[in-house]
């Protein structure tokens, strides 16, 4: 079976699937559904001790879907599918992949002071915009992030806010389309808005079992606006059950305008692995501890409906992986073309890591429903 025959059965599927949400969403007036279809495709070059080149091409869609059930309560569905083909030059269907795309599913209820949520939901964590120090979230590439199976309570106490909740990370198989709950944990938050400043604390554990690695996190972070800039910054003390060695994930951040031009600023100390519920791997003790990053994004109006982002970063090498090797950096640059029901995106972007350069450039247009 040829990619091209294997991408239009794709096309087919995904026009199902948006064509069932839409009527799901049109049986009743108090249900809605935000949509988006994304097709990209591209050019990418990987260099390691051999060179490699593809041409992607991605079909994509985004199901934001929400709505009431009996006794007040609400259902939230968020959900990505995605049919990838890694390279149009095959000749044949093995580099095309499929996942549904399932971020978020649950049940809300709604009280004076305090929502309960119910469900597969996201577990958004601190204050760094560019540089992420810690994910409650898994990672899902392409796509967005999934959120984890629990139980969430949340107190809008002003001027505090509580968090509490019961969670079951989903299976870490490696496979995208696995959702199965694994391992327990549990989580707390608690949030004061000063009139200065927003000061927040946060303890998270995960239990050990299967594939995860047991773990427990100590975090703070605080974010102010002091003389027309945002400043932000965050700390955690991460504790393995492997070694039973606290490890800190720390950063600070600014961001403000020069003119019309957005720009943000980061720095961070942090491993490699930044997921909190981790598979853990070869003891790297230098790998592990982390290495300083520093960060930086502008974006430019360039009219009305245009405008230009771009973000550059850098590492220092790894002590262990990357011993020898230069230091690590990367950027982006996205042009972008807005209209009402619809935008094109151009990409481009390069990494250097791990002895690894990667270069991509890719043309995104995105219609929206």
């Amino acid at each position: 079976m040829t990619p091209w025959v294997t991408a239009l059965r794709s096309c087919t599927a995904a026009a199902l699937i948006l064509a069932t949400s839409w009527g799901v969403a049109q049986a009743s007036d108090a249900w809605t559904l935000l949509g988006e279809v994304n097709v990209t495709v591209g050019v990418a070059r990987v260099e390691t001790s051999t060179v490699q080149g593809m041409v992607p091409a991605s079909l994509q869609a985004r199901l934001a879907l929400e709505g009431p059930l009996a006794g007040g309560v609400e259902a939230h569905v968020v959900a990505r599918p995605t049919w990838t083909l890694a390279d149009l030059s095959a000749r044949d269907a093995s580099s095309v992949a499929w996942q549904h795309g399932l971020a978020e599913a649950y049940l809300l209820g709604r009280a004076t002071s305090w929502d309960v949520t119910v469900g597969l939901r996201r577990w958004p964590l601190g204050e760094m915009r560019l540089t992420p120090l810690l994910l409650r979230d898994e990672s899902v590439t392409p796509g967005e992030p999934r959120g984890v199976w629990g139980a969430r309570a949340t107190g809008f106490l002003h001027p505090w806010r509580v968090e509490v909740g019961v969670t079951r990370e989903a299976v870490r198989t490696g496979a995208p389309n696995d959702v199965t709950p694994g391992a327990w944990g549990a989580a707390t938050s608690l949030r004061f808005d000063a009139p200065f400043a927003t000061l927040s604390a946060h303890v998270h554990r995960v239990t050990g079992r299967d594939e995860v690695e047991g773990a427990l996190a100590l975090g703070a972070s605080v974010s102010a606006t002091v003389a027309d800039l945002a400043t932000y910054g965050e700390a955690w003390w991460v504790v393995r059950e492997a070694n039973h060695t606290g490890r800190v994930h720390a950063g600070v951040g600014v961001s403000g305008y020069l003119a019309d031009v957005l720009w943000t600023v980061e720095g961070a100390w942090r491993p490699r692995d930044v997921a909190l519920a981790s598979t853990g791997g070869v003891a790297l003790p230098g790998a592990q501890d982390g290495r300083p990053i520093v960060r930086a994004s502008a974006s430019v109006p360039v009219s009305i409906r245009q405008s230009v982002d771009v973000t550059l970063g850098g590492a220092w090498p790894d002590a262990v992986i990357e011993a020898g090797r230069s230091f690590a950096h990367e950027g982006t640059a996205r042009w972008s073309w807005m209209q009402e029901d619809y935008d094109v995106r151009v990409l481009g972007g390069w990494t250097h890591d791990t002895g690894a350069t990667g270069m991509t450039l890719n043309v995104v247009w995105t219609g929206f429903f």
